[in-house]
């Protein structure tokens, strides 16, 4: 399963060493060999989460450690933020039995997964770095999963859809090629008047998730900021 081996989980500064190595075993039940973890700690070092992974220590030592979300992404090409919470302005949310439609792109593009803390899930800030936001339906009388029970759904629905996708050939830019792109549209738009000075955010947000659904190419983001350029000379332009 060639695909997969470009499925990315994340774990966001999680709170338990159990949980990682739960998430680890998990991860190799179902032929995702990917993890990568944003914490301070030696997490997966520790004698529970090496427990808990029974026969996966090779996927838990294998585990990439980043410091920081940023770096953990930024080679990606499309991240999916798994959230029960209600964000106020949250990126587009797939319906999990639709995950073939985005995973269909794994062939040529690396799929990331994020996973928020235990206690708290994702913030406003760690969602809207991702392309799109994932929901797993749960009983309204208690919607809290555990977070390997959480990655273990989504991978088997994952596993269970490869094989009905018709595999896209379509590259796309990496995240770090887009948060560029984002920075520099803040930076002109800024310039020009067309974002507000005192709260830029509350526009640029919207436009960067237009952008993300849009799923852009490394050809059509330098295009973007071509535009961004030239809008700058002709406004230095009309000046003079």
């Amino acid at each position: 399963m060639e695909a997969l081996n470009n499925i990315y989980i994340i774990l966001l500064l999680p709170k338990k060493a159990g949980n990682v190595g739960s998430v680890a075993r998990v991860l190799k039940n179902f032929n995702v060999e990917k993890l990568r973890i944003v914490t301070k700690k030696k997490i997966t070092e520790t004698f529970e989460a090496k427990k808990m992974a029974v026969h996966a220590e090779d996927v838990l030592s294998g585990a990439e450690i980043f410091s920081n979300l940023q770096s953990a992404i930024k080679d990606l090409n499309v991240i999916i933020g798994a959230t029960g919470k209600k964000h106020k302005e949250i990126p587009e949310r797939l319906n999990i039995r639709d995950l073939g439609n985005i995973i269909s792109l794994s062939q040529k593009n690396k799929i990331g997964i994020l996973f928020g803390p235990e206690d708290r899930g994702l913030s406003n800030e760690e969602i809207s770095l991702c392309n799109f936001s994932l929901t797993i339906p749960t009983s309204k009388k208690y919607s809290s999963l555990n977070l390997s029970h959480s990655v273990a759904v989504v991978l088997y629905e994952i596993f269970q859809q490869y094989h009905s996708y018709e595999p896209s050939k379509r590259v796309l830019a990496s995240k770090e090629s887009m948060e560029r792109l984002y920075e520099r549209m803040k930076e002109v738009y800024l310039e020009i008047g067309f974002l507000d000075k005192i709260n830029p955010e509350r526009i640029l947000k919207v436009l960067k998730n237009i952008y993300d659904r849009a799923l852009l190419n490394e050809r059509e983001v330098r295009i973007l900021m071509g535009v961004l350029k030239q809008t700058i000379w002709f406004k230095n332009r009309s000046k003079s």
